[in-house]
């Protein structure tokens, strides 16, 4: 039998003040894990969409209020959504290619990446 073969993740795209990715994989507690790594975002404010619902970005998921869904960069250094005390995957009817965008604030571009993704 031949070794499986490896496929590549799907990337984000820049598109103009917009980043958009895409959901992965959901883990067991509902937790939605994209495409968008940390290494990706700018230093600074950033709006999240999940499904073109505004998603409030936090640095821990003590932030979160119970039951506020949320963004923030898990374990895996990628940007994930949660609900705290829930399930993202449940909330937002979510799989794998659900559409995950990172907007900077006022409509400014994504500064060039250093490096291809």
């Amino acid at each position: 039998m031949a070794d499986p073969e490896r496929l590549p993740w799907p990337e984000p795209v820049w598109q103009g003040a917009e980043l958009r990715g895409e959901v992965l994989a959901a883990d067991p507690f509902g937790n939605l894990l994209t495409s968008i790594r940390g290494s990706h975002l700018p230093p600074g404010p950033l709006l999240v969409e999940g499904g073109g619902q505004r998603v409030r970005l936090v640095r821990t998921y003590g932030e979160a209020e119970p039951g506020e869904l949320v963004a923030l960069l898990g374990s895996s250094g990628r940007l994930e959504l949660s609900v705290r005390q829930g399930s993202a995957a449940a909330r937002l009817g979510a799989a794998r290619g659900f559409p995950v965008a990172v907007h900077l604030p006022g409509g400014e571009p994504f500064p060039a990446p250093a490096r291809a993704c």
